[in-house]
């Protein structure tokens, strides 16, 4: 069963192929997006904390805030492709099944993936609040960082 979306095939890995390596492909691309907008972010925070500085209490929308909640959006965003991509391979082949954690019957992914998904999520709603924004950068971060461990 092969499901495509616009021009893109996402099909499980062939037979002739090592599922467990092309598994290992598809978190490393996620998991260097989310690390190079972790960094991103942190370079967004660093110009946020200088902004508050010299110009004081601003409104929401700043520049250094879209900077911070573009990196949010890119690392959710890739963490939803990761999950979804490995659940519908996880569907199709059960080498794939294996190597993944369900979640809710339904999904089956990296445990990476999740933590980071649950981090965008928790950094998206709670942004007006400095200290828990901060947090789940922070838990992004690290995610991002031990999705990629796996991978190598």
């Amino acid at each position: 069963m092969v499901q495509s979306i616009g021009s893109c095939t996402l099909s499980a890995p062939r037979v002739g192929m090592d599922a467990h390596t092309e598994l290992l492909r598809l978190r490393l691309v996620p998991g260097w997006i989310i690390l190079l907008a972790a960094l991103f972010s942190l370079f967004a925070v660093s110009w946020d904390i200088q902004w508050h500085i010299t110009v004081g209490r601003d409104r929401t929308l700043t520049m250094p805030h879209l900077f911070i909640l573009g990196s949010i959006t890119v690392m959710g965003l890739a963490a939803l492709a990761a999950v979804l991509i490995e659940t519908i391979w996880a569907r199709q082949s059960v080498s794939v099944a294996r190597e993944g954690t369900p979640f809710a019957r339904m999904f089956s992914s990296s445990l990476g993936a999740y933590l980071v998904g649950y981090g965008a999520l928790d950094a998206a709603i709670a942004f007006p609040w400095i200290n828990t924004g901060i947090r789940s950068m922070a838990l992004m971060s690290l995610s991002g960082r031990h999705f990629i461990s796996w991978c190598w």
